[in-house]
């Protein structure tokens, strides 16, 4: 706001002149993204396993669980289990604020083995 303007919220009488701002000096920036935008098809086991290395570069994360089954990840390169870990049920998707830079393991609770999901980075 100007530092010789008022904000008014409701109604109020007035007398004068009014002038409408119409210079505006401060746009909303353009905001361009930062490197190549990944999507991989991957797999998690029942025993945990690095889904993604660390990458000190990486400003988005988002991991889409395709299989059946709930899957486990952990995001400070640790062993996710069942009960430990970030979960993702069936169809969800896990899409941090703050995104990790750090290994990223993971681990399906159940299943046949190996269980579908989707990575995206940049």
């Amino acid at each position: 706001m100007a530092r010789n303007a008022v904000h008014v919220v409701g109604t109020v009488p007035v007398s004068g002149t009014l002038t409408a701002v119409t210079d505006i000096t401060n746009p909303v920036p353009t905001i361009k993204p930062r490197g190549t935008h990944v999507v991989a098809a991957k797999t998690v086991a029942t025993s945990s396993a690095e889904l993604l290395a660390a990458d000190a570069n990486r400003v988005y994360l988002a991991i889409a669980n395709n299989s059946a089954f709930l899957i486990v990840v952990n995001d400070a390169a640790g062993t996710p289990t069942a009960t430990f870990g970030i979960p993702i049920a069936p169809g969800q998707v896990w899409e941090p604020d703050d995104v990790p830079t750090g290994q990223i393991n993971a681990i399906c609770t159940l299943g046949g083995g190996t269980e579908p999901c989707t990575v995206e980075t940049r």
